[in-house]
């Protein structure tokens, strides 16, 4: 038996409005995944609690030892400016974390960065950032006037931004 003119018009609707949700669940998806939580309030450390517990019995010592507190200071999000690049470099070199600092700098300059341990005591703040002939120059002072130097390519040669060269002084 033939569809009557109501039941087609209400085929074809149904099938808009099930595409129509498709196309939002799929948008919503993709916000999803892209989403830079980098604005939320909520820090992202993991801490580990250290503690030596000795128990003593006339016969029997046990020491139980947990491994020193670490903390993971939060990455800051990549954007176009290069300046995020050397600040998520320093952060990964922080952390030491050569994988996620290859993500930001070629394997020279992680290979730099790393040639020396990141020590909390240097006390590096990151003094500022000037551009120069297709890259940009961030500068960090540490303790006892020492320097770490990052050189970001730039976009303007055509080539994706990297962090090139780490240098110290």
């Amino acid at each position: 038996m033939p569809d009557s003119p109501n039941d087609s018009k209400l085929k074809t609707w149904l099938w808009v409005l099930g595409g129509l949700v498709v196309v939002l669940v799929i948008a919503l998806v993709v916000v999803l995944v892209v989403r830079d939580d980098s604005d939320s309030n909520e820090a992202d450390t993991t801490t580990t609690t250290s503690s030596t517990t000795t128990s003593t019995t006339t016969s029997t010592t046990t020491t139980t030892t947990v491994p020193p507190t670490t903390t993971t200071i939060a990455y800051p999000a990549i954007t176009d400016d290069p300046q995020t690049y050397a600040q998520y470099l320093f952060t990964a070199w922080q952390n030491n974390n050569q994988t996620n600092a290859a993500n930001v700098a070629s394997p020279e300059a992680v290979q730099q960065m790393f040639s020396q341990p990141y020590a909390p005591s240097a006390n590096w703040a990151l003094n500022n950032c000037s551009p120069g002939a297709g890259s940009l120059y961030c500068q960090w002072n540490g303790a006892n006037g020492a320097t770490l130097t990052m050189q970001v390519r730039t976009l303007t040669g055509g080539l994706p931004v990297l962090v090139t060269g780490v240098t110290r002084n």
